[in-house]
């Protein structure tokens, strides 16, 4: 590398170490300093040849002169000459190897690729003005079918810009392509023509006839060649115009809060999620006013959940991209536009996605049963993903620290509180049985549950379940009043089954905070609330006489009508959740000490 001379010719510098550069004539005798000749390349770098190809190495290898130890040079076929400062000027090549849009090609490359297409009985082509003219028989042959063929089989580079079809390519006396006519040919003048659009294919030049002679020393005959040129002005000119970089950027369009809105708040991406997204607000309004059936949350939520996953499906985003890039170019531009904005599809993807997520919890929140088992299976499912987390951390630990596995997750603190948190949650199913349950119906809104498994302390709750692995309900236990054979009694709203789940012991509930006031106001909806018996309705026939007698014996006082002068320091609420938060916040505002569990009942 060095530093390049404004103004001046950019050259290749000066041999590495270890390597040796020379520049001869066509005698292979060295170019004095600015004269042209061929490159070689020398030095312990050069290898001895072309394998199995004798000829081959003979034409571009030689001994090097200036060596004594039996090293050769290399014929680099470049056109080169000596800098005053002894660094190497290229001008150019002295084969077809030619270097258009910044790439280096071969222009037999180009006459193979000609030559390959279907009926062509003969090509050629040239560099000339910085173009490469194309040169092909028979002369009504198909433009569009060269081209087509070679933005097939070629990449857009060495495909050529101008086109000239002949019914016989011109020779010379030895048989030769003749390039001097060729060239004759490319640059005849030609009859003035429109302004070529950009995306067009080509346009007939409709050159006069050019006589190209063929003079023989026996023979004073010549023979004319009819022409047809053609120019693809489709792909960037290789001859570019000079830009005015000093020139002023064009003036900025819709005023700064427009720009800022449309173009970095809504862009496509946004204005897809935003789309996805009323989408499904109208779908909701459309179910409330219709009435929110369970079915159809399950088909909407489905519907976006496929959505989403079929977007980022491969098949499918190739599909999408080619029904897209299809639009002819013949269509107005802002169509054209709006096509190529089809990689912002990711906005429907996350739409639906997020989407699929709210229909998901709101299909939950309808069925209690439903929004329980998922989070307890999403809680398992993170659970062990986090547990492989760990492991496969540790793993990549061990192979940097060279410990065992076991080693590197004994030296894991996620590992051991990863470990604490599951002996936890298992831990309740080590008390997992199934029990004798005697129910005792004592009124169509109330039933009694008798249980001889254990005594549960008072103001506690035990959990209860039908299906195990697919729900839990928690109830509240109440020791029996007076000992049945030892049996403690509980109650809960089911049909009076004979046998029932348990899981884990008995646990404290809210009402346990109340032994840490003197005095409590309670206050609970629902007809399981023993205590609260006085502001039930019907409470002896609902409850029976012999419990109602106990609360009253024991609670004279149960039924509270003016707490002015009770002296009550707290008061806990057991009832729905929108009513607990109503009680609780209209309480809290006040200075009074309230306490309620929300999903409690």
């Amino acid at each position: 590398m060095h530093r390049h001379q404004p103004c001046q010719p950019l050259s290749i510098e000066r041999p590495t170490a270890g390597s040796k550069g020379y520049i001869f004539d066509e005698s292979l005798v060295p170019a004095p300093v600015g004269e042209a000749g061929v490159s070689w390349a020398g030095g312990s770098g050069v290898s001895r040849g072309y394998v199995d190809l004798p000829e081959k190495t003979a034409e571009r290898f030689r001994l090097d002169p200036f060596s004594q130890d039996g090293t050769k040079m290399y014929n680099a076929r470049d056109l080169c000459q000596w800098n005053t400062d002894g660094t190497i000027l290229i001008l150019g090549c002295i084969d077809d190897q030619l270097k258009v849009k910044d790439f280096r090609i071969k222009l037999d490359g180009v006459i193979a690729a000609l030559s390959s297409c279907p009926s062509v009985q003969g090509a050629a082509a040239l560099l000339i003005d910085g173009e490469i003219h194309a040169f092909i028989t028979p002369r009504h042959y198909p433009l569009l079918v060269i081209q087509d063929h070679l933005k097939v089989h070629e990449p857009y580079y060495p495909i050529p810009t101008r086109y000239h079809f002949f019914d016989a390519l011109p020779l010379t006396e030895n048989g030769k392509l003749d390039k001097k006519a060729l060239r004759h040919v490319a640059s005849a003048p030609q009859e003035p023509t429109s302004t070529f659009e950009k995306a067009s294919y080509g346009q007939i030049l409709s050159p006069k006839p050019a006589l190209l002679g063929h003079s023989r020393s026996n023979s004073s005959a010549s023979s004319a060649t009819q022409t047809s040129s053609f120019s693809d002005l489709s792909d960037a000119t290789l001859v570019e115009e000079q830009a005015d970089l000093k020139a002023a950027l064009p003036d900025k369009k819709h005023c700064k809060y427009s720009r800022g809105l449309r173009y970095r708040a809504l862009i496509i991406y946004q204005r897809l999620f935003s789309l996805v997204g009323l989408f499904n607000i109208s779908a909701a309004i459309a179910l409330v006013m219709t009435g929110i059936s369970r079915e159809w949350l399950s088909n909407i939520t489905a519907i976006n959940l496929a959505t989403a996953v079929l977007v980022r499906q491969e098949f499918i985003i190739n599909a999408l991209y080619t029904i897209a890039c299809s639009v002819p170019k013949s269509w107005p531009l802002f169509i054209r536009a709006c096509c190529a904005k089809i990689y912002h599809l990711g906005g429907v993807h996350s739409g639906a996605a997020i989407s699929a997520g709210v229909w998901l919890l709101a299909a939950n929140i309808a069925d209690i049963v439903c929004m329980s088992t998922t989070s307890k299976v999403i809680s398992w499912t993170l659970s062990a993903f986090f547990a492989v987390m760990i492991v496969v951390l540790a793993n990549k630990d061990n192979a940097t620290a060279g410990t065992s596995l076991g080693q590197a997750c004994a030296r894991s603190p996620p590992f051991w509180l990863l470990a604490v948190a599951t002996a936890s949650v298992a831990s309740s199913w080590f008390f997992l049985r199934k029990v004798h349950v005697q129910a005792e119906k004592m009124s169509n809104h109330a039933i009694r549950l008798h249980f001889n498994y254990t005594v549960p302390v008072n103001s506690s709750f035990t959990r209860l379940s039908y299906n195990p692995l697919i729900e839990w309900h928690s109830f509240a236990t109440i020791p029996a009043p007076e000992a049945v054979n030892g049996r403690p009694k509980g109650y809960s709203i089911i049909d009076g089954p004979d046998h029932i789940w348990i899981r884990g012991v008995p646990t404290c509930g809210i009402i346990r905070i109340a032994t840490l006031f003197n005095r409590v106001v309670l206050i609970a909806t629902g007809s399981g609330i023993r205590p609260m018996l006085g502001h039930i309705q019907n409470p002896s026939e609902t409850f029976g006489e012999d419990l109602y007698r106990i609360i009253t014996e024991r609670v004279p006082n149960a039924i509270i009508y003016d707490t002015k002068n009770f002296k009550a320091e707290a008061v806990i609420i057991i009832a729905n959740e929108k009513i607990t938060k109503k009680v609780v916040y209209g309480l809290k505002i006040r200075g009074v000490p309230a306490y309620g569990a929300i999903w409690d009942s």
